[in-house]
């Protein structure tokens, strides 16, 4: 009866002393990258959102029922589905997903195989269709999603999934592990690469690829940010942006603990701010090794439309204005131009130098 459900056959594989151990190992780590207290009913709270994902036994029956890929959903990916809320489940989904490490070999081997081309189980697990498969049938999102899936079980349920959770130990990221300028350096990276992939600025003006480019996608659309197309008319200079830490009145000594783990990339001219907590670094690191579609955080958005608004009541100077268009966030560079202004008010568009 037990292992008619979804959470049935979640408690089975936590019997396994290694698969506990594992998953005991990432709930460490996300409480510890989340850097506050949390209590043991969170904790525990936590754990029984692993196993069941809050749902009634009716609706896991249901839910595995129609999976007709033949993987059920895992403990990892009830905490990575979004529909829970709660510190620690918050940051197991920040820091700790196995999904999104990059491992070429065995992503290969699961998307073609299922699973890794060496190694064994720790459990009587049977993949099903692999990834590929269900690509081919048509099936896109359920093939990615199965990927994602397979990755997740790999880490907790396979002998050679110990590597991605080492990679997540060594990996996730904290403010306070960064020097400020090496912050900055880092943060304005990443926020270029949320819109610009590294190949895409190969073939941009220079002012692409120099400081933080205002992209603004403002739209009636009910679009997110990262499918809008994006237009920039400036970009901010490094030099002019500064870090920020946070600090305690020095009469409080030790008494509250250590600081919160943020900081602020903070635009003194325009007085904005981003906060940059560790799940924000984390995607920006992403957005840094990767190339293929990411979401825009809302809190990027609203940091450059405020830089934006600010500059456009600053005087216009020179008699030319660069401008670039991209057909959506790491999308094409669609157009890259200057505005020459002629005497008597005309203007004339010039297809500027390629960086």
């Amino acid at each position: 009866v037990a292992v008619e459900t979804a959470a049935g056959r979640n408690l089975m594989l936590l019997q396994d002393p290694e698969v506990r151990s594992r998953v005991a190992r990432l709930l460490a780590l996300a409480g510890r990258r989340l850097g506050e207290h949390v209590t043991f009913r969170e904790l525990w709270a936590t754990v029984a959102y692993a196993v069941s994902a809050a749902k009634s036994p009716a609706a896991l029956r249901n839910d595995l029922a129609k999976s007709e890929e033949g993987l059920w959903p895992s403990p990892l990916d009830h905490l990575a589905n979004g529909r829970g809320h709660g510190r620690l489940i918050d940051a197991v989904r920040a820091f700790v997903d196995p999904a999104r490490v990059p491992w070429p070999e065995c992503d290969e081997a699961i998307w073609n195989a299922g699973e890794p081309t060496s190694g064994q189980w720790l459990c009587d697990l049977v993949p099903g269709e692999p990834p590929e498969r269900l690509w081919a049938r048509g099936k896109q999102q359920e093939a990615l999603e199965k990927q994602r899936q397979l990755k997740r079980f790999v880490a907790i349920a396979h002998s050679r999934g110990d590597r991605l959770l080492a990679e997540l130990e060594a990996a996730a990221p904290l403010p306070s592990e960064v020097g400020d300028d090496a912050l900055r350096a880092e943060v304005t990276l990443g926020l270029r690469r949320l819109y610009l992939t590294a190949r895409e600025e190969e073939n941009a003006p220079g002012w692409l690829a120099a400081g933080v480019p205002l992209w603004i996608g403002s739209s009636y659309e009910s679009k997110a940010v990262a499918a809008r197309p994006q237009v920039a008319v400036r970009a901010v200079a490094i030099d002019d942006l500064t870090i920020r830490r946070p600090r305690r009145a020095p009469w409080l000594g030790g008494a509250l603990g250590p600081l919160p783990e943020v900081a602020w990339l903070h635009h003194p001219a325009s007085k904005a701010s981003l906060r940059i907590s560790p799940a924000l670094l984390g995607e920006l690191r992403r957005a840094r090794s990767s190339t293929g579609p990411m979401a825009v955080p809302e809190r990027v958005h609203r940091f450059l439309a405020q830089i934006a608004g600010w500059d456009e009541g600053e005087p216009m100077t020179g008699a030319s204005e660069e401008f670039a268009v991209l057909d959506r966030a790491r999308g094409q560079l669609v157009a890259a131009e200057r505005v020459v202004r002629r005497d008597g008010g005309g203007a004339s568009y010039e297809r500027t130098a390629q960086g």
